[in-house]
């Protein structure tokens, strides 16, 4: 797709589930379905030398046929936005946090078409009083690694900078506020509380479980 207008450029791969795949909205049948897609865009100055390129990955968790008109209903699948009576508690998904986790986190925004990405680790030893979190990433428009720990036992934060080998320690576990369309990671951090310990409260949307075959097409 080329946008004369804006000078950008768009490329679009999609992977299609083969017939007789159940997904969770059913059986794939006559109907192709997609489950995954690869964006690349770039746009040009005036003297058609590239000056921003993207590059993107959509996985499709839910799909319902229709005839698409317009580009906003390939936005990533629903999440953690605003309380409605659509989203429920973690325990009526039958899902409760364990003691100690690890899990990579893909982050993004209705607005943007760039995945951003973190590690988060989560401890939690009730007998010492010791609660966890680390998070290890590439802030927006930053070059160097971080990794972030919210100690809630001693109520402090470490910010480790793994790039150039230093760290920083504060009083308390608050996150400055950040613009969630351009750091949807940072609005996790500052909302963390709200996220993993408030587990009770109705924020979370269920969009199936990840189709775990290989077979594509």
């Amino acid at each position: 797709m080329i946008n004369k207008t804006e000078r950008r450029t768009y490329r679009i791969v999609w992977s299609l589930a083969q017939q007789g795949i159940i997904m969770p909205n059913g059986l794939v049948s006559g109907l192709a379905v997609p489950v995954h897609a690869l964006i690349n865009a770039s746009i040009v100055n005036s003297d058609n030398i590239e000056v921003e390129r993207y590059d993107a990955t959509y996985n499709v968790y839910s799909y319902k046929s229709k005839v698409v008109e317009t580009g906003d209903y390939f936005v990533p699948p629903r999440g953690v936005f605003c309380k409605n009576e659509n989203l429920k508690t973690l325990e009526e998904f039958g899902i409760q946090w364990p003691d100690y986790f690890s899990v990579r986190v893909e982050a993004s925004t209705s607005r943007s078409t760039q995945w951003q990405r973190f590690h988060l680790r989560y401890d939690h030893n009730r007998q010492f009083n010791v609660r966890r979190l680390r998070y290890d990433y590439t802030p927006p428009g930053v070059q160097d690694f971080l990794s972030v720990i919210h100690d809630y036992g001693d109520n402090l934060t470490y910010t480790i900078d793994r790039t150039i080998g230093t760290c920083h320690i504060s009083r308390g576990v608050e996150y400055p506020d950040v613009d969630p369309i351009r750091d949807p990671i940072g609005f996790f951090l500052k909302h963390e509380d709200q996220f993993i310990f408030n587990s009770r409260d109705r924020i979370w949307n269920f969009n199936g479980n990840r189709c775990k075959t290989k077979n594509f097409i």
